[in-house]
């Protein structure tokens, strides 16, 4: 107990450190710092199907420690955390560039596999009921406990069909196909507990009905990747959909891993913008990302303008990318203004 009473208030004080380098709007430092932190779990033995219970006990706690959770503040605190914490630190925990194409593929067949068996549904239903620490008023977004079997029918079919498109390399795709639920599942009073429970409910339900021997720990982890990378985090952030969108359509057009400046210009020119901002604003992705002698990725672009609509939820794609070129970079003009 005390051993683990010291590693909350290591973490507490890691956390504090990521949000004062969110404060001053230094995106990548916070990225490089959750990279190094996964990587240095991996040592441990932590497996990425830890961080969904560990969200769930996090947002449990928040909602015990605050009287409650309204829907705004429990996705406005899953948006910072599934972004600028979640995903960076599985990045470090997996190689997510090189494991991608197999994850898609292993969770695909998973779930086509565990659709199969007659009683998945009926599982399922039972475990989401019994997640420990998870979130179980279930019972109001259903209308009878038929319509709930009905639900979880179509949302399986619909994760093999994300699946699907993931695994045949239409990203784009896959992603508008996420974003067009988000406003239904919000509306619907669908929170990031439940559907953190559902993951978990799902990882006991696959280990219950095609066995340990197909559901593996590499199958798991494949699963928790899968959920929380390529579902949760999209979910997330559809309202900042529009310039993703045209930035994910660039990285899809341009056809290259590395970004040099004539990459970079392509995607300025979408923005009707002229060779010198691309410039600056190539200048500034390289100092931001302290890449100076190791090649810029089309992720780091299309992760730093994701990072910049959540400023400007309400900019177009043009006046985002626009503005990134013209500003110094992030850690500057804090200083500046200090």
């Amino acid at each position: 107990r005390e051993r683990m009473r010291t590693q909350s208030l290591l973490f507490a004080a890691f956390i504090q450190v990521a949000l004062c380098w969110l404060e001053e709007r230094d995106y990548r430092k916070v990225e490089r710092d959750m990279i190094s932190l996964g990587l240095r779990q991996r040592s441990y033995g932590i497996q990425p199907a830890y961080v969904c219970v560990f969200q769930i006990a996090l947002l449990q706690t928040l909602c015990q420690n605050l009287n409650g959770l309204s829907l705004q503040a429990e996705i406005s605190w899953s948006v910072v955390w599934s972004h600028f914490v979640v995903a960076p630190f599985l990045q470090g925990l997996v190689d997510l560039d090189g494991e991608r194409p197999a994850v898609y593929r292993a969770v695909k067949d998973l779930l086509v596999e565990t659709k199969k068996q007659p009683n998945c549904i009926q599982n399922l239903v039972h475990n989401l009921h019994h997640v420990v620490g998870g979130f179980w008023d279930w019972n109001r977004l259903f209308r009878d406990p038929e319509h709930e079997r009905q639900h979880l029918a179509m949302l399986l079919g619909f994760l093999v069909a994300v699946a699907d498109d993931l695994d045949n390399g239409e990203i784009l795709k896959a992603r508008q196909r996420i974003r067009g639920i988000a406003n239904i599942h919000w509306d619907r009073g669908v929170v990031p507990r439940h559907m953190l429970a559902f993951q978990h409910a799902m990882s006991v339900t696959f280990r219950e009905v095609v066995g340990p021997h197909v559901f593996t720990h590499a199958a798991e982890s494949s699963w928790a990747v899968f959920m929380q990378t390529e579902v949760l985090e999209i979910l997330l952030l559809a309202p900042f959909a529009e310039t993703q969108d045209r930035v994910e359509e660039w990285a899809c057009e341009v056809g290259c891993r590395s970004v040099d400046l004539k990459a970079f210009s392509s995607l300025t020119t979408l923005a009707f913008l002229d060779e010198s901002l691309a410039e600056k604003g190539l200048e500034r992705l390289r100092a931001e990302s302290g890449k100076y002698h190791e090649d810029l990725t089309v992720n780091d672009v299309i992760k730093t303008f994701c990072d910049e609509s959540m400023q400007h939820p309400s900019w177009t794609f043009e006046k985002v990318v626009e503005n990134y070129c013209k500003m110094p970079p992030a850690r500057d003009l804090y200083l500046s203004g200090s």
